[in-house]
């Protein structure tokens, strides 16, 4: 082989193993977010109809606290919650009152609990509650006290979605 020759087998060898060569998987990070209209739900059911989900967000139009739970998801099963899980709340109050959430993630034997809380000022722009789980989450719900006059807009939820090579 004269040095040109083999010059373009090497550079043709190297074409093909690079073809053979598993590529290397990217990921995107992602954000979800779903209207509690469809997300959320009493979490002790009953028939008081002034708790309700509305084109503006799962409401309490009532005058007491109820409990009420979210669920959030993710495109596909193999995908983990990132960077945390929201819900964003406003209130129609003419007081100052507080939001009280427990975020759960994992499977059964494995649930990790998180508490937070959202002081939200009278007649106050949207805000979000936000809780992050280091490492990662699944299948995170979250359950809060809602106070009269509090809505929920929408989950939110960040994961890794991968996009392939």
């Amino acid at each position: 082989m004269t040095h040109s020759t083999a010059t373009i087998a090497m550079a043709l060898c190297a074409v093909i193993a690079a073809g053979l060569a598993p590529a290397m998987a990217t990921s995107n990070d992602e954000i979800i977010s779903e209207n509690a209209a469809q997300a959320c739900q009493l979490s002790l059911p009953t028939i008081d109809t002034k708790v309700s989900p509305r084109a503006t967000g799962f409401r309490n139009d009532g005058t007491a606290n109820v409990f009420v739970i979210c669920g959030t998801s993710a495109p596909t099963d193999d995908n983990d919650f990132l960077g945390g899980t929201a819900l964003w709340l406003y209130s129609t109050s003419a007081q100052d009152v507080t939001v009280n959430c427990t975020f759960v993630t994992g499977t059964v034997g494995t649930y990790v609990y998180s508490t937070a809380s959202l002081p939200l000022p009278a007649g106050s722009d949207p805000d979000r509650i936000w809780q992050g789980f280091p490492g990662g989450a699944y299948n995170v719900t979250v359950t809060c006290t809602l106070p009269p006059k509090v809505a929920i807009l929408r989950t939110e939820s960040s994961y890794a979605l991968n996009v392939g090579a």
